[in-house]
């Protein structure tokens, strides 16, 4: 008589009871994406591997692993939107990325639409290197919201991820405007308006500083109080 030989597939128990919280409380809260496509986007987004997935009441908890090391992140259950990335364990470098070309500036920009969703505006990208680590600094705006990333600048995985609270829908008063202005230019103000400049709500203010004084233009946005210029008229 034929014997069959019948194959059992294990599979690890950290697997398993991600997967099991998963389902569960998939079915527990209609209103939140699946576990599964959670997955599947941190994946594809940070080439990475999943290892552990549940739902918490701030939204998904996620712990993957790249090619540069170990990450834990928050994924917001009804949008997918990560909210919060840390990485927990740096890997040791290898002759291979040792050898690696710095990313560009372009890239890291690339990568951080990737990595954010919704219409993101890049303010500052700066290169900093740290005990032999270079990493890209990167400030950006998304929704009247503040954030910043830290990016490897030589795989290009996404190191940290901060996203602020909303800010106030509320523009700044021409009062509080004026007060941020004087603060960069002493004199008296001669005109102001509230403009919008490439598609960002802004005041435009003129100061004049009297006789032989300096006069200053002087631009700050106008939901923020950032001051995003200032020209000196001699």
């Amino acid at each position: 008589m034929t014997r069959k030989t019948i194959q059992l597939i294990l599979i690890p128990s950290a697997a398993v009871a991600a997967l099991a919280a998963v389902l569960f409380l998939f079915f527990q809260q209609e209103e939140a994406i699946e576990g599964s496509a959670v997955i599947e986007t941190l994946e594809n987004r940070y080439q990475a591997e999943v290892s552990n997935l549940y739902l918490e009441a701030d939204g998904y908890h996620a712990s993957f692993e790249t090619a540069s090391g170990e990450y834990e992140a928050i994924i917001d259950p009804v949008t997918g939107e990560v909210l919060a990335l840390e990485q927990i364990r740096v890997l040791e470098e290898t002759e291979e990325t040792a050898s690696q070309d710095i990313l560009t500036e372009e890239e890291i920009r690339s990568i951080t639409e990737d990595t954010v969703s919704g219409e993101v505006d890049v303010t500052a990208v700066e290169l900093e290197d740290e005990d032999g680590a270079p990493h890209y600094s990167v400030a950006f705006q998304v929704d009247n919201r503040s954030g910043r990333l830290e990016i490897d600048a030589l795989s290009g995985a996404v190191d940290l991820f901060t996203l602020e609270e909303e800010a106030s829908l509320e523009p700044l008063s021409e009062e509080e405007a004026v007060a941020i202005a004087l603060e960069e230019h002493q004199g008296e103000v001669d005109d102001i308006d509230l403009e919008e400049e490439n598609g960002r709500l802004v005041f435009e203010i003129e100061i004049e500083n009297g006789e032989g004084g300096v006069d200053a233009d002087i631009v700050i946005d106008a939901y923020t109080g950032e001051v995003l210029s200032v020209i000196y008229d001699d």
